[in-house]
């Protein structure tokens, strides 16, 4: 029986046992907690579903009672000990149907933090639901010149789920990213710094769910407002992309749209109303791929703004069916 509920905040459920606070540290960010929400309990989070995060948290404690842990560091101790950020990456199982295709889901976070309970394990009960199996990535994040560290990290996942027992079908699998997320997932399907370079089978799909798409639209944003770096949202997030010297020049490095000719087939949806993620980056990458005749399919949602994750009670409800049907599982 799990020892938390959906009546505690953050901080409660971590105080609960030595496992409850280990995993409490990959609610949001990367063995960190971020005390402004520490206090909230996951229903009252704007667009999710607070029995979806429940069932995700109590589906991971109850497999370490049963012996069987469910979330996994992926990179080897050699490996952390020449770059120890590299213990901060975890990889989360929730299990479908034996033998199913599996979704890799990368939450957002502005590339500061990563959302892993909503956009990740509330999403991953969505795909259950339908027999598909689901991990969660909580990846490096919260330094300047991030890249290509999150998309490194999408391949060491990709890579251990293909060299250990899971019951899944490691042959068929998408890769879903949210906001930043689904930044990395969107240059993990480029030409220049994607699946391509890394020894491993490529993705079946991409989902890609408000993502940051356009360097340029950011930097214009960034700009526009004046310089204000420690308030503004574009600059934190270029600063992480970029390092401290970044040009919109050297962003188009990381521009999606500039490096799309190797992607899969490609689901995209964005939020008409989305102030934090321009749509503009989405709706143009769906053009490209229709120049380039790749499939994909776009769906630009009314009423709705940034941060919906599997969609649940808002305008985007469903998406996660439609993905899946697009994909052909």
């Amino acid at each position: 029986m799990s020892s938390v509920n959906a009546f505690m905040n953050f901080d409660e459920m971590g105080r609960q046992n030595d496992y409850m606070k280990k995993l409490s540290k990959f609610f949001l960010y990367n063995g960190k907690t971020m005390p402004d929400y520490d206090n909230i309990t996951p229903g009252t989070l704007a667009w999710h579903e607070g029995e979806l995060i429940m069932n995700a948290i109590e589906s991971l404690e109850n497999a370490h009672n049963e012996g069987c842990d469910h979330d996994y560091e992926i990179y080897s101790k050699d490996e952390i000990e020449k770059d120890p950020e590299k213990a901060d990456v975890h990889l989360f199982f929730f299990p479908g149907k034996k033998d199913a295709p599996y979704v890799l889901l990368v939450p957002g976070g502005a590339y500061v933090q990563v959302w892993n309970f909503s956009e990740g394990f509330e999403s991953s009960m969505e795909l259950n639901r339908n027999g598909i199996n689901a991990f969660v990535l909580s990846y490096r994040a919260d330094r300047p010149g991030l890249l290509p560290d999150p998309i490194d990290d999408i391949a060491a996942a990709i890579k251990y789920i293909s060299e250990h027992d899971f019951p899944v079908n490691k042959e068929k699998y998408a890769v879903c990213g949210f906001s930043a997320g689904g930044h990395a997932v969107s240059i993990f399907g480029s030409d220049n710094h994607g699946f391509k370079n890394y020894d491993i089978p490529a993705p079946d799909a991409l989902f890609l769910i408000y993502p940051v798409i356009r360097t340029d639209i950011l930097y214009d944003e960034y700009k526009a407002s004046g310089d204000a770096y420690e308030q503004n949202l574009s600059y934190v997030m270029l600063q992480r992309i970029g390092g401290n010297s970044f040009t919109r020049e050297s962003l188009e490095e990381y521009n999606a749209i500039k490096h799309c000719s190797t992607y899969p087939q490609t689901f995209l949806i964005h939020g008409q109303d989305d102030d934090l993620v321009d749509p503009r980056g989405t709706s143009d990458l769906h053009e490209s791929l229709d120049k380039l005749g790749i499939r994909n399919t776009y769906e630009s949602i009314a009423g709705i703004g940034h941060g919906f994750s599997c969609g649940k009670g808002s305008p985007a409800d469903g998406w996660v069916d439609r993905a899946l049907k697009f994909w052909g599982v």
